[in-house]
């Protein structure tokens, strides 16, 4: 079963190691531009926030839909954008 764990997170932060985000190629959402660098409006609102929150350390991981949960479990990237919906 899948946990989120927040509090690895902020102390990743606090240790000033960078976040991985991984994203999905999914336009207009998330993609990357044509020199491999997160655009569409999910990537700016999750980059947006982190930088308003003093924290730009960031490495993007780019992988396929089917690789963002897989991505999250095995400890590839700590957050996803783009692509991860609630259906019910």
């Amino acid at each position: 079963a899948f946990q989120a764990h927040a509090g690895e997170l902020t102390d990743r932060i606090a240790s000033g190691k960078s976040i991985r985000i991984g994203f999905a190629n999914e336009e207009p959402f998330a993609f990357p531009d044509s020199n491999g660098h997160p655009v569409g409006f999910v990537n700016a609102i999750t980059l947006g926030v982190l930088k308003q929150m003093g924290y730009e350390n960031v490495e993007i991981v780019v992988t396929d839909w089917g690789g963002l949960i897989p991505g999250l479990q095995s400890g590839r990237f700590d957050m996803a954008t783009g692509g991860l919906y609630i259906l019910k």
